[in-house]
C-alpha cells in the first residue's frame, strides 16, 4: 500500500493485523510512523484501553508509560483513527497493549478479544 507524503513523494505503509490483542506486542522496533489504527471491541462489555509504546526496548505492562492511551467503548465495531498524512511518529520504535485500566498503572488484560489494524511505515 502507498501514500502520498506531503511534498508528493510515496510513501509506503505496512498493515499490522492482531486478533486478539491480549499481550505486549512488538509492531517494529526501530523509527516508526503511524498513520491509522481500526478497531473492534465487539465482544465485550468493558472499556478496554488500547496503548502504544515508544521503544525497542522491554515493555514491562503496570511500569512503562505508554506514548499514547485511549478507550475502546464497549460492544464497538470499526473505530477508526487516523493521524492525516504525517502520521504520528514513534522515534524509537512502536509496540502496543491492550489493558483494562487506563494509564501506566494498567496490566490486565481484557477477558474478550479486541482486534486492531495498523498501518505504519
Amino acid at each position: 500500500m502507498a501514500k502520498k507524503d506531503t511534498l508528493g513523494g510515496t510513501i509506503t505503509t505496512k498493515v499490522f493485523y492482531e486478533s486478539d490483542l491480549d499481550e505486549v506486542e512488538a509492531v517494529q522496533l526501530s523509527a516508526t510512523t503511524l498513520y491509522s489504527v481500526a478497531i473492534t471491541n465487539a465482544a465485550s462489555s468493558d472499556t478496554p484501553y488500547l496503548k502504544f509504546f515508544d521503544t525497542a526496548g522491554s515493555v514491562t505492562l503496570g511500569t512503562t508509560a505508554p506514548a499514547l492511551a485511549f478507550g475502546v467503548q464497549a460492544n464497538y465495531a470499526n473505530c477508526m483513527v487516523t493521524f492525516d498524512t504525517a502520521g504520528l511518529a514513534f522515534a524509537n520504535g512502536l509496540q502496543m497493549a491492550c489493558t483494562t485500566d487506563a494509564g501506566t498503572a494498567g496490566s490486565t488484560a481484557p477477558s474478550d478479544a479486541v482486534t486492531v489494524v495498523l498501518t505504519f511505515s
